[in-house]
């Protein structure tokens, strides 16, 4: 090969790796889409959702100030937050009722705000701070196998915030609030309540007993007060929150990189208004999409106005892997949708059934969704639809394909 055919070839292969590894947001429903981006780099970002959780019940009176609520193969468990009793119930998933009090022997509950889980051990976080100048913050860390005891013994995981250095009393306008808790790798992760930003910052600590230091992760801007988190088998963190006007939000994080969960994909749900959902303090789930969230009893003057509260919510049909390129799109194979163009109405024939679907406006936004069944046949009246692009989102056996619909004017 003469020197000429071995500069071109060079160029060539240099030209060649920049195309194949061009990263970006490879989902077209994201609102920064990159057409020509090959690789996925978690920087996905899309307008916001809305979505109403089902309430499943009323929650026992005790339970009126319910904080946290954790999904164990055992059970589901709830407690409460400041001045209540250091008691963590086992309670029904369906009802409410409570099936198990177990009590922490040597614990106070002076602020419990969240309860979270990995393989071998629980951690209840006596975290929360609202008037800011807490020094003696800390986590209680239980053996699951102990469980099954009325009394368990808790080691204790004290810590405080590394960049905190202001510990003057100041109700509500500072940003060393906390009500969020996960474990997650080797560590457990904190997010803030900041009163005065209305931001979130990540923290780390171990999970050992002793007194540790919180490091500072990152921080992003949630436009509200965050009060509770969990995260799934499959890694997707889930936050949810309120803002000052009392209108409940969820956050989803997925495709970060390591634990820098604010670093990938991310979409923001709105879930209507508080008078609806109460003051949601809890969140857990039971499965990679499903779980639950617990609301604590809302009064004025001493007047009940809105009761404590367990509802349900499933988040799978966000956190499905993202669609890889502008041709998935297209009508898949062993599919027909007519007319499509539509007017009036449009028919989706499959050739078998698929394990979920639902239907989308061009923002992303989902007007119908559903399981497969074993149906192979849809059918939408779209006389009221406004003209544009629609996609029917199919998953089925771990793939996620599309088919581009069109309503003409």
């Amino acid at each position: 090969m003469n020197l000429k055919s071995i500069i071109l070839t060079t160029l060539f292969l240099f030209y060649y790796s920049l195309i194949a590894a061009q990263p970006g947001c490879m989902d077209p429903l994201a609102l920064n889409y990159d057409a020509q981006a090959t690789t996925n780099n978690g920087s996905c970002v899309y307008a916001i959702t809305e979505y109403t959780p089902a309430q499943v019940t009323l929650l026992p009176d005790i339970l009126h100030e319910a904080s946290g609520i954790e999904w164990l193969p055992s059970g589901l468990y709830i407690h409460n937050d400041a001045g209540n009793p250091d008691r963590l119930y086992r309670i029904d998933s369906l009802s409410g009722e409570i099936l198990q009090t177990i009590t922490i022997a040597g614990a106070d509950n002076l602020d419990w705000e969240d309860i979270t889980e990995d393989e071998d051990y629980i951690y209840l976080g006596d975290i929360g701070n609202n008037i800011g100048n807490r020094t003696d913050l800390r986590i209680y860390k239980i053996q699951k196998s102990e469980l099954v005891n009325n009394v368990v013994n808790a080691e204790i995981i004290d810590f405080y915030y590394e960049d905190q250095v202001d510990f003057e009393p100041g109700m509500n306008d500072h940003n060393y609030d906390c009500e969020a808790l996960i474990a997650y790798g080797d560590n457990l992760h904190l997010f803030t309540k900041n009163w005065e930003d209305k931001k979130t910052r990540h923290y780390v600590l171990p999970k050992t007993a002793g007194n540790h230091a919180a490091n500072l992760v990152e921080e992003l801007d949630v436009e509200g007060l965050i009060t509770a988190a969990d995260i799934s088998a499959e890694g997707a963190l889930v936050m949810i929150g309120y803002t000052e006007f009392g209108l409940n939000f969820m956050w989803l994080f997925f495709d970060y990189t390591d634990s820098q969960f604010f670093s990938g994909n991310k979409r923001k749900i709105a879930l209507g208004a508080g008078f609806n959902n109460g003051q949601t303090e809890g969140l857990t789930l039971r499965n990679n999409s499903y779980g639950y969230i617990c609301s604590e009893a809302f009064s004025v003057n001493q007047s009940l106005v809105l009761p404590q509260k367990m509802l349900s919510f499933s988040v799978g049909q966000w956190l499905d892997p993202p669609l890889t390129n502008v041709q998935d799109l297209t009508l898949f194979r062993g599919a027909k949708a007519f007319p499509n163009p539509f007017k009036s109405f449009v028919k989706i024939e499959l050739e078998k059934p698929i394990d979920r679907w639902r239907l989308l406006d061009t923002l992303g936004k989902t007007i119908h969704q559903g399981r497969g069944d074993e149906v192979v046949e849809y059918k939408f009246n779209t006389g009221s639809w406004s003209p544009g692009v629609y996609f029917f989102e199919v998953y089925s056996g771990g793939k996620l394909e599309s088919i581009r619909l069109v309503k003409e004017e």
